[in-house]
């Protein structure tokens, strides 16, 4: 299997770090290279009222946005478009790939001129905050069922709001487990646990054993998520989060860190849980494949004693899973072809390819399911991504159907930090974050 590792930019929404993008940067005006696979004569979106697909043959132009993947997967989207254009001989892709800290800006000045993209890919949390401003295409209304039924349904749902779905999900990295089979043997231990719950119960006598943690607990909103622990109301109208069961669920770590069987800081924090699983102060380790694989970088001696299994999954029974996804602005004069665009270009066909270029994972089930990512099985790495591909599966991109639902994750975060690392009373401190959770809930709603 040989995929290019370098880092190109993921969405990490709220426990995996960002990798670092590796495309150029579009310049004002989404002046980009064209990368357009037919020369067609529509010019700057082609024909203003262009009839549904298949009723007009009149030529059109799909502006396409992209994060970070220009020139390094040129070859492999010139393929693609070649491929849709064949089939669609009326339509031009016109690329342009831009860096993430500008495409939201971009996208809303773009639409509210009238110059608007058709398919633009944008993370969970970005799209979520395009829906707060009215600017996308509910898929669940608009697409059909055919286009809406090759996706793993947790993944198809990443960016929901109420009964609407406002996003295609396109490429991933889920989570696996890395475990030191010496340190696990130690304690005699025969197989990692497979549930946070498990390895809450195993903490104590593994740290006893063997002066090791076994893991690191998650951010305390994601623990949350992973047991299906309430949040927020279903109407996304009340604050739901601060009640006796998720505080009993807090406790229950503290009275572990208390004992200094568990960490006290670095909860979720990838580069602490890789120091200390390099250092073999840490048993187990959550990561993506190519994040695990860092081992074998940099510390290859732990990297021998390295196995992978099956993620943590808390109580809902699912792992965590960043997603990418595409987007249709509802500003696109050409919706319908947007659309079938949008769902071709992150079919199974389309995302297997891509995952043939680069260490990522589809959100389709066929997809998921090739072999492929077990093609290597030799290598720690080659190991990585057969499990990932298998825990792909039942994956989510845990967010909040807020447009400013990463505030409110970030409240409840460090509420349940305050109380771990600095003592605070609970019963205050969730008080406290609770109101500004209320504060966000109503500017939510004024938007």
């Amino acid at each position: 299997m040989k995929r290019k590792l370098a880092g190109f930019l993921i969405s990490a929404a709220m426990v995996i770090s960002l990798l670092s993008g590796c495309g150029n940067e579009a310049a004002d005006n989404t002046s980009a290279p064209d990368k357009s696979a037919s020369e067609s004569p529509a010019e700057d979106g082609g024909v203003e009222d262009e009839a549904q697909a298949g009723e007009s043959a009149e030529p059109i132009t799909l502006e396409f946005w992209t994060i970070s993947l220009s020139p390094t997967f040129d070859d492999y989207f010139n393929a693609r478009f070649e491929a849709y254009t064949a089939d669609h001989p009326n339509v031009t892709i016109k690329w342009v790939d831009m860096p993430q800290d500008a495409i939201n800006e971009k996208l809303s000045t773009a639409s509210a001129s009238g110059n608007s993209p058709d398919v633009v890919n944008l993370n969970t949390s970005q799209a979520l905050s395009m829906v707060g401003l009215d600017a996308l295409v509910d898929l669940n209304a608009e697409a059909t069922e055919e286009q809406k039924s090759i996706y793993i349904q947790g993944q198809w749902e990443a960016c929901k709001t109420g009964d609407s779905i406002w996003a295609f999900p396109w490429y991933g990295t889920p989570a696996v487990l890395a475990y030191n089979t010496e340190l696990l043997e130690k304690a005699g231990i025969e197989a990692p646990p497979s549930t946070y719950e498990e390895a809450l119960g195993m903490a104590e006598d593994f740290y006893n054993k063997t002066g090791s943690y076994l893991f690191m607990p998650n951010a305390y909103c994601n623990m949350l998520f992973l047991d299906g622990m309430e949040i927020i109301s279903e109407d996304l109208t009340e604050v739901t989060w601060n009640n006796d069961e998720n505080k009993a669920l807090l406790n229950s770590y503290k009275e572990l860190v208390d004992k200094g069987v568990l960490p006290k800081e670095g909860w979720g924090d990838w580069t602490t849980c890789l120091q200390l699983y390099e250092t073999e102060k840490l048993a187990i380790i959550s990561a993506s494949a190519v994040s695990v694989n860092r081992v074998s970088d940099e510390a290859p001696d732990v990297a021998a004693k390295t196995e992978v299994a099956k993620p943590l999954v808390g109580k809902a029974g699912l792992s965590t899973n960043p997603l990418m996804n595409v987007v249709v602005p509802k500003a696109s004069k050409h919706v319908t072809e947007a659309i079938d665009f949008a769902n071709y270009i992150t079919n199974d066909e389309s995302q297997l390819l891509f995952c043939k270029e680069v260490a990522i994972f589809p959100s389709t089930i066929q997809a998921s399911q090739d072999e492929f990512f077990k093609s290597d099985m030799e290598t720690l790495l080659g190991r990585a991504t057969a499990m990932a591909a298998e825990s792909n599966l039942y994956s989510a991109d845990f967010t909040i159907g807020l447009t400013n639902g990463s505030n409110y994750v970030s409240n409840i975060n460090t509420a349940g930090n305050a109380v771990i690392t600095n003592d605070e009373d609970m019963d205050e401190t969730f008080a406290v974050y609770e109101q500004d959770c209320k504060d966000l809930l109503e500017e939510a709603a004024g938007n």
